[in-house]
């Protein structure tokens, strides 16, 4: 096959919600790329309804050169769900669309294609736009940074806050395959854990500077209505890939914390834990005290702590 006509597999996790599936179907009819297969994962939901979605798959244009549909018979979780789509994609390159995002534009696909085919990049992320905040993630400052920044500064970046979207992030399948895929001791975090084993190998990550999808905000890790099991797996996630990464954080302030985060652990059920943990912690603690008193307080109150600066 021509090399600018590899296949390109389009992975659509689906559980419960399909109200946008149709529009999110034909926003990857209109790709203006000859070579594409739609992989419908979804995971176990109870008003699954297969011949709407076969209906939907008539639609399809001369592009889709596959059409595949999986249902789980019972709920599995994020994690296993996407790594049962991604197994049985046959495209070179792995391309996510949740249920509710929709590609920004008929050229996505060429475009990410295109980056793949002319860099030695393994993954590239990109920009998302929200339907209903209208707000571009991630913000400028994280794209510079991207794009000028090692696989070791990422992973460092990362664990202080994830700032790379798994909905914007492609996958060469050969790559995906090579690193494990997905880690299924996670129910529902499985880009997280991947995106900082590969920094930790030393993979860069490409940026592609284009909004390649508008992001539907209604998933499991939004704002204000985070699923809890997300929020205990992203502690985890920070635990077992922070701690051991101490003695090589280039930055103080990430050393104190994995190292106050580190004594928490080891020291959970000690009574001495907060004691001796704050004493490791004290100088980033204090820190944090002072900005929230010139924020909250009077500053005549906190003049006393002037010397520690902002």
């Amino acid at each position: 096959m021509d090399k600018k006509t590899d296949l390109v597999s389009v992975i659509v996790l689906t559980y419960r919600k399909f109200d946008l599936l149709e529009e999110n179907l034909n926003s990857i009819y209109m790709q203006d790329y000859p070579n594409i297969e739609i992989i419908i994962g979804d995971d176990g939901s109870d008003n699954f309804d297969y011949d709407m979605i076969n209906g939907l798959s008539l639609k399809k244009t001369d592009n889709i050169v596959n059409f595949k549909i999986i249902h789980n018979e019972k709920n599995l979780g994020t994690t296993r769900n996407a790594n049962i789509a991604f197994s049985s994609a046959n495209g070179k390159y792995l391309l996510p669309l949740s249920e509710d995002d929709v590609f920004a534009d008929k050229n996505v696909i060429s475009h990410i294609v295109d980056m793949f085919q002319k860099t030695n990049y393994n993954l590239i992320t990109s920009k998302r736009i929200g339907r209903d905040s209208l707000k571009t993630f991630p913000e400028k400052r994280f794209t510079d940074f991207i794009e000028k920044s090692d696989s070791t500064d990422i992973f460092e970046a990362l664990l202080a806050e994830n700032f790379i979207s798994g909905s914007v992030l492609y996958h060469k399948k050969e790559y995906w395959q090579s690193i494990g895929k997905f880690n299924e001791s996670y129910r529902l975090l499985e880009d997280y854990p991947y995106l900082l084993e590969s920094c930790k190998r030393g993979e860069k990550i490409g940026f592609l500077d284009e909004i390649s999808i508008i992001y539907g905000e209604k998933g499991v890790s939004q704002k204000g209505k985070t699923n809890p099991i997300i929020v205990e797996e992203y502690k985890r996630t920070r635990l077992e890939y922070g701690i051991p990464f101490i003695s090589q954080f280039k930055t103080r302030k990430m050393k104190r914390h994995f190292e106050y985060k580190k004594y928490q652990n080891d020291h959970k059920d000690s009574k001495g834990m907060l004691l001796l943990g704050y004493f490791c912690y004290l100088d980033h603690t204090v820190l944090m005290v002072y900005n929230y008193l010139l924020k909250h307080l009077k500053k005549d109150y906190v003049f006393y702590l002037d010397i520690l600066g902002k």
